[in-house]
């Protein structure tokens, strides 16, 4: 399909790595329409370069498949996606997730709204049975039963449930970390803060899966994962700080305890990156101590 065509309402992007039966299965939940955009940037994929002759779904009218040049992780092939969206509202999806049937009916709805991010709802729900309910990320439900404007802006700050505004994203030069754990951290705070308007819709428009084997599943158990995702999240908070907000993360002190235990170096490494960013490190190991007390007693 021609890249020149300009009158797309959505534009939506999908970084995929080495799933490509479930980002079939994705693609399959995304109505063909002429005013639907949507790019597939696979990250380097093991037999990636032929994916187009045997999986038909990409082929499809108004799709564009592209590959990375190297595995550079989600938040790489995102930006890579970025470049190439038309479309006047930017929707992020991952490989392994689906929308829901009445997703695009709901994005309709909102189509002309003056914000610069439209947060929804999202179902969380189990990979190999799309009924079951998940609860991967109580924090999703917080949110929702808060219905608090600057807590959306802080804490969701996952890419996917979304519409951003294209002019809002790029016009600002916002991108996402090409690292390999913890890539969208700076870009969901960062857009999050920055947006002069949010609006906050309950409509269910996609579901959240959880599998064996992704990086979610898996969380903080790679080689260096507790590391990356930690530094991302000092950058993170340091960033929010500079908008004014002073709540602390609880995610920086709960793996900076962690990361105390686990690996003396990579604790130390991080420990420069909060002072060079300016973050007072005493605060938040006291704020970690404590949060390690309180699972500890929880769990007991």
């Amino acid at each position: 399909m021609s890249k020149e065509f300009n009158n797309y309402n959505y534009s939506i992007i999908i970084p995929h790595y080495n799933c490509p039966e479930l980002l079939m299965r994705l693609l399959r939940s995304i109505p063909i329409r002429s005013d639907v955009q949507v790019i597939v940037v696979d990250d380097h994929s093991i037999g990636g370069e032929m994916y187009q002759s045997v999986y038909p779904e990409l082929s499809r009218p108004f799709l564009e498949y592209t590959r990375a040049d190297r595995h550079g992780g989600a938040g790489y092939a995102r930006n890579i996606g970025m470049t190439m969206a038309n479309g006047k509202w930017m929707v992020f999806a991952d490989s392994d997730d689906v929308f829901d049937e009445e997703a695009f009916e709901a994005f309709d709805r909102h189509i002309d709204s003056d914000a610069d991010i439209i947060y929804f709802r999202v179902r969380q729900v189990l990979s190999e049975d799309l009924t079951a309910r998940s609860d991967r990320l109580p924090v999703l439900d917080e949110l929702f039963l808060s219905q608090n404007e600057q807590e959306f802006r802080l804490r969701y700050i996952f890419p996917w449930g979304k519409m951003l505004r294209k002019d809002f994203v790029k016009g600002n030069g916002f991108i996402f970390e090409e690292v390999m754990f913890g890539n969208d951290l700076v870009f969901g705070i960062k857009t999050g803060c920055s947006a002069k308007k949010i609006q906050i819709c309950p409509d269910p428009v996609y579901h959240l899966t959880q599998r064996e084997g992704s990086l979610t599943y898996t969380l903080d158990q790679k080689e260096g994962e507790l590391e990356c995702r930690l530094i991302e999240n000092i950058k993170a908070l340091r960033i929010a700080r500079d908008y004014g907000y002073k709540k602390s993360n609880s995610s920086v002190a709960y793996r900076l305890q962690l990361l105390r235990r686990e690996d003396k170096e990579g604790y130390k490494r991080c420990k420069r990156v909060a002072s060079d960013l300016g973050i007072l490190w005493f605060p938040l190991l006291i704020k970690g101590i404590v949060t390690r007390w309180k699972q500890i007693a929880k769990s007991s």
